[in-house]
């Protein structure tokens, strides 16, 4: 026969405390086990823990408690064999107790004593009556437990017989007028509370503020088209023994959206109290106005409703505007005359309007010689700065006189003049200057406009050789920097050539950096920078075609685009693969292109 185990009843022992028994007794029954271990958990914490030895049967085991269970509380009770750890019970039950003895019917009842003085206390007196005929059930204690937080005292009695409990609690009725009391038998946990179910007016004065009337005002435009609106609030001054009340405008928008707030009010001071807001947009009506009772509570809150009519207002007029030209110099217009060319710019600060008159800002410019310029400028509310301009070209000398002016909105008198010397161009001042090379790389540009300009007064077949030289020589490099970029994200090799074989060991010897460092020195030695670049250019794109290609071919990229199979970690791995290397041939290439760029602009 195996192991088993049977829980039963649990019962509450010995004499409960205030908080309920520190002990229950167990109903058990083990079969082929001697030795068990008891475990009580009340469903937050272990409550009991403890090991029995040598049992046997159907018994009843006494367990102690740390902590106290009341009567029909839920525990949960384990019962494991020691001898036989997979032999266990648990059972979820309650605490049973016997039927109490000693539960005193009582008579409640309480008295309203009226409010304490002026103060928001009301007194209640109760009165508590009953028998003890029980010897045993002595002492007995009961206690008030008022309903508001605060216990009452606890009343003893020590002798059989009838027995009256009279006690007077004062409650403030400012926060409640409605209280639950209960009469606790504070010896005898298993005895049901007693309800005492209170409701009363409250002691207090109405001391809410006495609001005659209220009203608002919606206010001109303002600058950036909002308006402004006055709150007035009409009240009486608070009277004694009341306090002064303080009270509070907020404002909210049509969406609910809290706007603005006018601090605090207080009926202390002598009224009526006027309130402006902050500039309200009329895209948020219909406005709400709330004004609510902070101090004293549960006051009634008084609500307006208004709207913020749209404004129609013109642009205000520019502020800082300034009339500046830039003398470019002798130039062919489309006629082909050589005349004076000059940029005029016009600056400055420009509002916006709002609703129907809401337009730009015109101005109209005399640029003098028969040539007028007319712009509009669209602005903000608090104004955007704004540069416009526009080239002219003069016959003869100077000085001119330009202006500019605002020909809308009317009424603006800001004009802002220049003058402006120059002296007549001649058709010599207008030879054509060959426009400038495009910056590019195609077809060794930079490299032959170079040589060329280096080789000024030699025969015209000593440059053409070396133009031939130099672009060899940027192919060769561009081959070789292409083929190392595919070599390096191939671990070293290259695909389909044996490394150790003859033309594998070539190709390696080429590839190598002192190859790649002669062909840069062969190229400054017959051409110059420019072109070193454009070899590593070409060598850069030559790269990234092997790789694609063999990407697509393959299916997969090269074994070590990212990562070489040597290094001493990751870091080092990292360095020295397919993809580092080609972003150091790009860094390469881009500070060889600044320096071409030096070289040429000191021409």
């Amino acid at each position: 026969m195996s192991c088993l185990i049977q829980i039963g009843d649990v019962n509450a022992s010995g004499a409960p405390n205030n908080f309920g028994y520190m002990s229950v007794d167990i109903d058990l029954s083990v079969q082929q086990c001697s030795n068990i271990q008891i475990t009580i958990d009340d469903g937050t914490n272990i409550i009991a823990q403890t090991i029995v030895n040598g049992v046997s049967g159907t018994f009843v085991q006494n367990v102690a408690l740390n902590k106290a269970v009341r009567c029909d509380e839920n525990i949960l009770v384990k019962v494991t064999c020691l001898d036989d750890p997979q032999c266990h019970a648990a059972e979820q039950t309650a605490v049973l107790c016997s039927a109490p003895t000693c539960c005193i019917p009582l008579s409640i009842s309480h008295m309203d004593r009226g409010c304490v003085g002026t103060t928001t206390f009301r007194s209640i007196e109760f009165t508590i009556t009953g028998t003890v005929t029980d010897p045993a059930c002595l002492p007995y204690v009961l206690q008030i437990e008022f309903g508001d937080g605060q216990p009452g005292q606890s009343h003893p009695i020590t002798a059989t017989g009838p027995f009256t409990i009279v006690e007077t609690h004062d409650y403030d009725t400012s926060p409640s007028t409605s209280f639950l009391a209960q009469v606790k038998h504070v010896l005898h946990p298993d005895c049901p509370k007693q309800d005492i179910r209170l409701s009363f007016d409250n002691c207090m004065m109405d001391c809410c503020p006495a609001i005659t009337n209220t009203s608002v005002v919606v206010n001109d435009c303002e600058p950036d088209c909002f308006r402004t609106v006055t709150l007035k609030t009409e009240y009486l001054q608070y009277q004694s023994p009341c306090s002064a009340a303080t009270l509070g405008w907020e404002i909210f928008d049509k969406d609910g959206v809290f706007v603005d707030d006018s601090g605090p009010i207080s009926t202390g001071v002598v009224g009526p109290h006027h309130y402006d807001s902050i500039p309200l947009d009329p895209d948020g009506s219909p406005y709400k106005a709330i004004l609510k009772t902070t101090f004293p509570l549960d006051c009634l809150d008084h609500e307006i409703n208004f709207d913020v009519p749209i404004c129609s207002q013109a642009p205000k007029c520019p502020e800082d505007l300034k009339l500046t030209h830039e003398d470019l110099g002798c130039e062919q217009d489309a006629s082909g005359q050589c005349r004076r060319k000059i940029r005029h710019t016009v600056s400055g600060k420009v509002f916006s309007g709002c609703g129907p008159s809401s337009t730009d800002t015109e101005f109209v410019a005399d640029l003098d010689q028969n040539k007028s310029w007319s712009f509009a400028e669209s602005g903000s509310s608090n104004g955007s700065t704004f540069t416009k301009s526009t080239t002219e070209y003069y016959s003869g000398s100077g000085p001119i006189n330009t202006s500019v002016s605002v020909s809308n909105p009317a009424g603006c008198i800001a004009i802002a003049t220049n003058t402006v010397s120059f002296s007549e161009c001649k058709a010599s001042d207008c030879e054509e200057i060959p426009p400038e090379d495009p910056i590019d790389c195609i077809l060794c540009k930079w490299c032959s406009d170079l040589i060329a300009d280096a080789m000024q007064g030699r025969p015209l077949w000593r440059i053409n050789l070396k133009i031939i030289i130099c672009c060899l020589l940027i192919v060769i490099m561009a081959l070789a920097v292409g083929v190392k970029i595919w070599s390096v994200f191939n671990c070293g090799n290259i695909p389909g050539i044996n490394s150790t074989s003859l033309t594998g060991q070539v190709l390696d010897d080429v590839l190598n950096y002192f190859t790649l460092g002669v062909l840069i020195g062969l190229i400054l030695l017959f051409c110059n920078i420019c072109c070193v670049y454009c070899g590593v250019v070409g060598g850069i794109l030559w790269g990234i075609v092997l790789v694609v290609l063999q990407w697509v071919t393959s299916g997969s990229l090269p074994q070590c685009w990212l990562l070489s199979n040597s290094g001493a970690n990751l870091f080092f791995q990292f360095l020295n693969g397919g993809l580092m290397y080609l972003v150091g041939a790009i860094i390469l290439a881009i500070g060889l292109r600044l320096a071409c760029l030096e070289l040429r602009s000191n021409i």
